[in-house]
């Protein structure tokens, strides 16, 4: 592990979050799918995004779709 990664991670996590928290829901859901593409300690958080974004958005199919593909990720908390 490098030395800078656990700030990588928080910078990227930062990211992701400001996007959602701006509403720009397309947007942080395509940062959180990049960060599930990689093996950090993130995946949590960005699932949760991908989750609550497409919920947020009313795309139901998609949501239930990834649910799937994902298991696990999904908290029920909606």
């Amino acid at each position: 592990m490098r030395l800078l990664d656990p700030i990588r991670n928080v910078f990227r996590r930062q990211k992701i979050r400001r996007l959602y928290n701006a509403g720009k829901m397309t947007e942080s859901r395509k940062k959180a799918m990049e960060e599930l593409s990689q093996d950090t300690p993130n995946k949590s958080m960005a699932q949760d995004i991908v989750i609550r974004s497409f919920y947020n958005q009313g795309k139901w199919g998609k949501l239930l779709t990834f649910v799937e593909l994902n298991p696990g990720s999904d908290q029920g908390n909606y």
